[in-house]
């Protein structure tokens, strides 16, 4: 049996393009938030974050703008998506079932 590999996996996702690559965006990035995160803004080498995580700001992971992206520390990444999928999701009820 064979597996599918991570890229093709993730090449299936709904709407997600490669980000191209023109130098490293990452590292520019990095320079022009001097070197924090974009919402916590705290230092990633305080941090020990050795690779960022590049968020998409609007929440729509095709546009890879330069002006959409922004460079956010792992906890900052989890809280942001999540609470991107939640806007267009409606919340379950709190009925009780018993």
């Amino acid at each position: 049996m064979r597996y599918p590999s991570l890229k093709e996996m993730l090449g299936e996702q709904k709407g997600r393009k490669p980000i191209k690559r023109k130098g490293s965006v990452r590292a520019q990035l990095r320079l022009d938030q001097k070197g924090k995160c974009w919402r916590c803004h705290k230092g990633f080498d305080a941090m020990g974050v050795v690779r960022p995580h590049i968020h998409h700001k609007n929440g729509n992971p095709s546009n890879n703008r330069y002006s959409n992206l922004a460079l956010v520390c792992g906890t900052c990444h989890d809280f942001l998506t999540h609470k991107q999928t939640l806007k267009g999701r409606r919340r379950p009820s709190r009925k009780v079932l018993w």
